[in-house]
């Protein structure tokens, strides 16, 4: 429950989410135009991003998919605000897990599990996973600068029940969490575009040479953990379907990061198969590689 000083402090997003989702559409409908056509945030970047992860399209289809995406980023935006307000029952009519029942036999198993998902869909719904599900779900998570913002996202993110922690101590806390026999659903977003040359897989990404963190495969592998893949598709507006995909490694060969290239592989075909779907407006390939 969210106590009435939370709902005093962040009040205008509070009341933002009581609305009811044809309202809030509306409303991302209006935003679109201002975001698009006025403000017109990361234009440049979104339009570049695009140009070079589909060279083959020409303007008027690249142009076609910027637009939807905006749609969907002002969509994403105001649906994650719902979590501040909405129900767990409700949230399962809107994000529908298809094969929820692989997921609880690993718990079944007494296995731990890594859930690599991504910047596609709505990201921020799938910390309700935690409700339907038989397992913990602890994920990672970088701290945003503005202390005010933070705080909200923390709220929203953790409110059923979802254990955050700064990704800088986070194996730590897993450690301690996995020493005490706790099932956990360890949950990272693996399309984050690493900082520095170091530490990083290269491989090619929508026609890019492309940087992966190599984190949760290592983190996977010296925990023994099943590593799924969130694949994400949207059926209607509002509604998102789950699928979790097992991805195979052989456990003794530590060498050829084959967690990694797999995700890399499924997150690139998620993405051909709904493109506005994914977060353009990122710099992901701000990183470039050492020659």
């Amino acid at each position: 429950m969210i106590n009435a000083w939370l709902k005093i402090k962040f009040a205008p997003f509070y009341l933002l989410s009581l609305l009811p989702f044809p309202f809030l559409y509306m409303l991302s409908d209006l935003c679109y135009l201002l975001i698009y056509r006025v403000i017109r945030y990361r234009r440049a970047v979104v339009r570049n991003n695009l140009i070079n992860a589909f060279p083959e399209k020409d303007l008027k289809d690249t142009i076609r998919i910027e637009r939807k995406f905006y749609r969907h980023f002002c969509d994403l935006f105001l649906e994650s605000l719902k979590l501040l307000t909405i129900s767990g029952s409700e949230l399962k009519k809107h994000l529908n897990i298809i094969n929820l029942e692989q997921l609880n036999q690993y718990a079944d198993q007494k296995r731990n599990v890594v859930l690599l998902t991504s910047h596609l869909g709505n990201w921020e719904w799938f910390t309700g996973v935690v409700g339907m599900s038989e397992l913990d779900v602890l994920a990672f998570y970088k701290p945003l600068r503005n202390k005010y913002f933070d705080e909200l996202i923390y709220l929203m993110r953790s409110r059923f029940g979802c254990m955050l922690e700064e990704w800088k101590i986070a194996y730590l806390r897993l450690r301690k969490l996995i020493d005490s026999k706790r099932l956990i659903a360890t949950c990272i977003v693996g399309d984050q575009g690493p900082r520095k040359d170091t530490g990083v897989y290269w491989t090619t990404f929508l026609n890019q040479d492309t940087p992966f963190m190599t984190g949760a495969e290592v983190i996977a592998r010296q925990t023994g953990q099943k590593t799924l893949f969130i694949k994400v598709s949207q059926p209607h507006r509002g509604f998102y379907d789950v699928e979790f995909i097992e991805i195979n490694y052989n456990e003794v060969d530590s060498g050829k990061w084959e967690i990694i290239e797999r995700y890399a592989r499924l997150l690139e075909q998620s993405i051909l198969e709904t493109p506005h779907l994914w977060l353009w407006s990122h710099r992901r390939w701000k990183l470039k590689r050492s020659r």
